[in-house]
């Protein structure tokens, strides 16, 4: 899957676009854990993106460290690559179901919040006029 880029070079920007391109690669994980589910030898993907931003939310949080933020969403791109899961034996259908669902809520959800930030970047180019 392709990566999303994003609109512009500003945190909030490129922290959505981060989150919809997690979304992306936890999507594909998913769809390949479903699609081996029969192969015996087959442990399943996982994208453990989560994780890693939970370390670092207090810092894009705070203000005071703006400058650094861009480095800190730069060093969470490693994240969006898929891992063996070392805690699963093998594939549980409903349980990929329920994530993937799951994920594309959220996918949903962050994609309107993306919309939204690039229509008031539309508004603020034309000056408010429609």
């Amino acid at each position: 899957m392709t990566p999303i880029n994003p609109v512009s070079d500003d945190v909030t920007s490129r922290l959505v676009t981060l989150a919809l391109n997690a979304a992306l690669a936890r999507h594909g994980a998913i769809a390949t854990n479903i699609a081996n589910a029969n192969n015996e030898d087959y442990r399943p993907l996982r994208v453990d993106f989560d994780a890693q931003l939970a370390l670092v939310q207090g810092r894009l949080v705070d203000r005071r460290f703006d400058a650094s933020a861009a480095r800190l969403i730069d060093s969470l791109n490693g994240g969006l690559a898929p891992t063996v899961d070392p805690q699963a034996d093998k594939v549980q259908i409903d349980a990929e179901t329920a994530h993937m669902v799951q994920n594309a809520v959220h996918y949903q959800s962050v994609l309107a919040a993306y919309n939204k930030m690039l229509a008031l970047t539309r508004m603020a180019i034309s000056g408010g006029r429609q």
